[in-house]
């Protein structure tokens, strides 16, 4: 019988006439043991499951010239692809061919041999088994494969809610939102402090930022001077913005400066988690030179300090920095494939427990005001002391009177999160956000958004899994809040 199978979504079996396929039984799987002393045998410490492998014979009748080049650009791939046999289309392995796939030659006709290994050893479903409940409710489900499975957990708000958390069999748990929000007495929730889109002058004060680069190369005497003026509303690329106007030459960095003050929160603190979001433009070309400092404050000294400049005035270059507290921390030249002119960047700061980040993305899209940003640079860092914020600050730069890179700030907002409130985490999660766990990948979205601010130290990720057999799933919402759908979505894999 002629086996019939495709690769990547080819049936090869166009090409290939194939009789024989060797897949084995169960996985690769290898013993761990330890001799003791001199006794006799060893002792047994663990197994493991390595990668698997699937072989092909195959049989080429006629044009073999022109069928070895084609056949050889069909089972090329940089990483596994669909592996599927006619005699179970329902399965597929995810695979990769690997080292040279032989080939002997005759007058018209030639046999071979291909080589694929498949990572994880298993066959996966082609279907997706999809289990609904609700939150308080236990979801019951089979796992009818023999390996266990990663899910992909959705829980889909139907009113205001402060917390999604999931529990199961295995004694695993995993929460998203504030654990303050379960006992309903003093709950935790974000707070806007400023939202700014500059279409006209939004106050504050002109050319005081505070910097931790008054001096240019830190050297007393050669001053980098905040002047200029500040334009608002028509923007590059039609959008409003604040658009730097330059003033007098200098002979060192200069160029005009903004700063808006940041309220504190209602709990009369501002030394708490905070998240901002900066949306910009910052276009250079190779003449082109500009820098484009972005802080937040605590009085006259920066406390986050974000900075993208173009130093050179013979290269297309855009270098990203990043400061706490007037330390130097990291600094990325940027790939300009990804952020290139034109494209509009978006810039997150966030402090969240005893983290500091960065994060900077081209961004992809924005509906309804909020930025989906592809290809994100995350810096992270441990916080060495919570300092308080009270001002954002901005300093557009140019070289001594060199042509200056197009820079310009078309939104900014501040939040306070988890602001110690009566019940107000109820808004967290509103009704109809979607927040999805993603087990394979310990990843968390909100309405499509990767969310890295919702993880839990102590979430139980790699027992989640869901096992052969039957498995017992519990969706947990916050305790006054109305139960929201659940939805567990997992494929079945066989050994």
């Amino acid at each position: 019988m002629a086996f019939q199978w495709w690769f990547n979504g080819q049936d090869m079996s166009k090409y290939l006439e194939t009789n024989s396929v060797e897949r084995n039984i169960g996985q690769n799987r290898k013993a761990n043991l330890k001799k003791l002393g001199v006794s006799s045998g060893k002792r047994f410490k663990y197994t493991s499951a390595d990668e698997g492998k699937v072989t092909v014979s195959f049989l080429i009748r006629r044009d073999m010239v022109a069928k070895r080049r084609e056949i050889a650009g069909l089972l090329s791939s940089n990483e596994p692809q669909q592996l599927i046999f006619g005699d179970e289309p329902d399965k597929y392995y995810l695979a990769i061919a690997d080292d040279q796939i032989s080939l002997s030659e005759k007058f018209r006709h030639g046999n071979g041999e291909v080589t694929f290994i498949v990572p994880d050893g298993v066959a996966h479903s082609n279907d997706i088994t999809t289990v609904t409940g609700q939150s308080g409710t236990d979801i019951a489900l089979t796992n009818a494969g023999t390996a266990p499975s990663a899910p992909v957990l959705t829980a889909t708000m139907t009113a205001d809610n402060g917390l999604v958390a999931w529990t199961n069999d295995q004694g695993a748990v995993l929460q998203f939102g504030d654990p303050g929000e379960v006992d309903g007495v003093t709950t935790k929730a974000p707070e806007q402090a400023l939202v700014e889109g500059f279409d006209s002058d939004p106050g504050g004060t002109n050319n005081d930022a505070p910097t931790n680069y008054p001096n240019y190369g830190n050297v007393e005497g050669q001053p980098n001077v905040q002047s200029g003026t500040m334009n608002y509303g028509a923007g590059l690329y039609g959008s409003t913005a604040m658009v730097p106007s330059f003033g007098a030459k200098s002979d060192y960095w200069n160029g005009p400066s903004k700063k808006l003050p940041i309220p504190k929160n209602s709990d009369d603190d501002n030394a708490g988690n905070i998240v901002t979001y900066t949306r910009l433009y910052f276009d250079t070309k190779v003449r082109q030179m500009g820098r484009m400092e972005i802080a937040l404050n605590n009085g006259d000294k920066t406390v986050f300090e974000s900075v993208l400049r173009d130093s050179a005035d013979s290269q297309d270059q855009i270098v990203w920095e990043c400061f706490y507290n007037g330390q130097w921390l990291v600094s990325t030249t940027l790939d300009r494939r990804k952020f290139k002119n034109g494209q509009m960047y978006e810039l997150r700061m966030w402090r969240f427990g005893s983290k500091i980040n960065f994060q900077l993305a081209p961004v992809a899209k924005v509906v309804d005001n909020k930025a989906e940003v592809a290809a994100p640079i995350l810096k992270s860092f441990d916080l060495a002391k919570a300092e308080p914020i009270d001002s954002v600050s901005f300093w557009f730069c140019r070289w001594q009177d060199n042509e200056a890179s197009s820079m310009s700030v078309t939104d900014f907002q501040a939040k306070w999160t988890d602001v110690d409130q009566w019940n107000d985490l109820a808004n967290r999660f509103s009704a109809g956000d979607e927040v999805v766990a993603d087990i394979a990948t310990k990843t968390i979205y909100v309405n499509g958004v990767q969310d890295n601010t919702l993880h839990a130290i102590g979430n139980m990720w790699d027992s989640f899994w869901i096992q052969p057999g039957r498995n017992t799933i519990m969706p947990v919402a916050s305790s006054w809040a109305t139960p929201f759908d659940a939805t567990v979505e997992y494929r079945e894999a066989w050994l």
